[in-house]
């Protein structure tokens, strides 16, 4: 299929369905359309009304995206768009496993290998820590700041999360720190990884 712009008069050329409210596109179709745009400015937040004139429709995918609920903790391998949409959506299955534990987790870089090991153990669990690498790819982090802002927030994108280790809230104030400390040695991320410390 040949991309094709989407329609500014708020109908869709060749369906025949009413489209939704505050949607261009009918009921049919929603969550089954993928775009592209020219993504030129640094913006955190894309607003569609200003870009809809420059999207071009990619092809329709045969049924509608959506998270599918959380798989459990051994199962977690995340691209960044899934924990962004997870984070956005509040997915409750998702929020409820992540929120009550702490860990241990890996973010590998697929477009060079490296990985970044991190820690989970404030109140907000691995949710709330991972919630925050949705909203800006870095979470904070000196070393995946620098790769993010060299690139800009589309950079995340080669980002997949994974879960290492869980933990308990008795076993966070314990020792999350050394539990970090052995999967960054393990997996050589200090030396090889984006682990500066």
């Amino acid at each position: 299929m040949r991309a094709t712009r989407i329609p500014t008069n708020g109908r869709c050329p060749t369906c025949t369905s009413p489209p939704q409210p505050n949607s261009p596109l009918p009921s049919r179709v929603v969550g089954r359309v993928v775009v592209h745009f020219h993504y030129k400015d640094r913006q955190r937040y894309l607003h569609g009304a200003a870009l809809r004139k420059s999207l071009l429709v990619d092809h329709i995918r045969p049924v509608a995206f959506s998270v599918p609920p959380f798989p459990g903790y051994e199962k977690v391998i995340l691209g960044h768009t899934e924990l962004q949409l997870i984070v956005r959506d509040v997915e409750p299955t998702w929020k409820t496993a992540l929120s009550t534990i702490g860990g241990v987790y890996l973010i590998l870089d697929r477009s060079t290998g490296k990985q970044y090991v991190g820690s989970a153990s404030g109140a907000g669990g691995i949710w709330q820590r991972w919630g925050n690498y949705a909203s800006d790819g870095h979470g904070g982090n000196r070393e995946l700041r620098l790769l993010v802002g060299a690139e800009g927030v589309p950079r995340a994108g080669h980002f997949q999360y994974s879960i290492l280790e869980v933990l308990s809230r008795s076993e966070m104030e314990a020792g999350v720190i050394a539990r970090e400390n052995h999967w960054k040695l393990a997996l050589g991320t200090r030396q090889f990884g984006n682990n500066p410390n």
